[in-house]
């Protein structure tokens, strides 16, 4: 009976130490978080060759064509564009298609097409389902290999969170974000306004919410002019003329701040130069923040709880 009482204890304790076990594997399976490579690829644009801009390029499969596809992983834009020369070729190698097709009216006088009800995955991973406006391209863009954009709508919308390591040039999509993860991370609230993505920063003192530009990697802050001059009032501002984009409009800047610091929750980024904008600069556009101020962090858009941080990758064991 001793020996039988033993061997139920030892069992318990097996069992115990088993569902432990698995208990920990679970836990080890949720906190993990599967990676997918992207590359920086550059742009120009035919009308302004001293602007070049590096963008984030993946493939993707889209609405079950069997075929990776490339397309640009863009933070500046909510929706998600097809290129004509991209719809044309996936179109003719699945008809499906032609049945998710719709035209809308926008406000010109102009139709657009939309494929509705995509689903987007990545290497098995159903990233979720996005509409795609169609748009016209130049002729020059028909040789590139890129079919179009998926815009941060895709994540807003299915309630994703993206991972950006932006050393590592990989990203990732995740339900939850494992806790081996989030004890690290610095948080600040992140909202979307006018289609851009908004969060808060700290330049000059002055605490200013910036639209986000994730598409270029050119650490660039712009301001309208009586913005900046607020900040930077009692600073020299050298007239210094150059184009950048915003809002998918050039815009004309026509002076800077040299080596501004900012703080993003009290914690320095860099020192950069902070431009201001001319009359031309878009309605409403009070600044915006490159994604080169981030380089050296690993970026975490958690459109989930509506919150963007950073963390170093060294700070991580994954």
């Amino acid at each position: 009976m001793k020996n039988l009482l033993t061997c139920l204890t030892i069992g318990v304790c097996l069992s115990g130490n088993m569902n432990s076990a698995a208990s920990n594997a679970t836990g080890e399976a949720q906190n993990k978080v599967n990676w997918h490579k992207f590359e920086w690829h550059t742009q120009t644009n035919n009308y302004f060759h001293d602007t070049p801009n590096q963008v984030m390029v993946a493939n993707f499969h889209v609405g079950g064509i069997p075929e990776v596809q490339t397309f640009i992983l863009t933070l500046s834009n909510p929706f998600s564009l097809l290129y004509d020369y991209g719809y044309d070729n996936m179109v003719y190698r699945n008809p499906a298609f032609a049945t998710r097709t719709e035209s809308v009216q926008r406000i010109s006088t102009m139709r657009e097409q939309v494929l509705r009800d995509l689903e987007i995955s990545i290497n098995r991973q159903l990233l979720g389902e996005d509409n795609m406006r169609i748009i016209t391209t130049e002729e020059s863009a028909r040789e590139n290999r890129i079919k179009g954009e998926l815009g941060f709508g895709l994540f807003h919308r299915n309630r994703k969170i993206l991972l950006i390591d932006n050393q590592g040039e990989r990203f990732a999509s995740v339900e939850e974000l494992p806790a081996s993860i989030e004890q690290h991370v610095l948080f600040v609230p992140m909202k979307v306004e006018a289609g851009l993505l908004v969060i808060p920063v700290t330049i000059a003192g002055r605490e200013t919410e910036m639209f986000f530009d994730g598409s270029s990697r050119p650490a660039l802050v712009v301001f309208q002019n009586r913005t900046f001059r607020q900040i930077v009032s009692t600073r020299e501002a050298p007239e210094k003329l150059m184009h950048v984009t915003m809002q998918n409009e050039f815009v004309e800047l026509k002076g800077f701040a040299p080596e501004i610091t900012m703080l993003f929750k009290g914690m320095p980024l860099a020192d950069y130069n902070v431009y201001h904008s001319g009359e031309r600069a878009p309605s409403g556009i009070r600044g915006k923040i490159s994604q080169a101020f981030f380089r050296d962090y690993i970026m975490i858009f958690d459109y989930k709880n509506e919150r963007f941080g950073i963390v170093k990758p060294e700070d991580l064991n994954h």
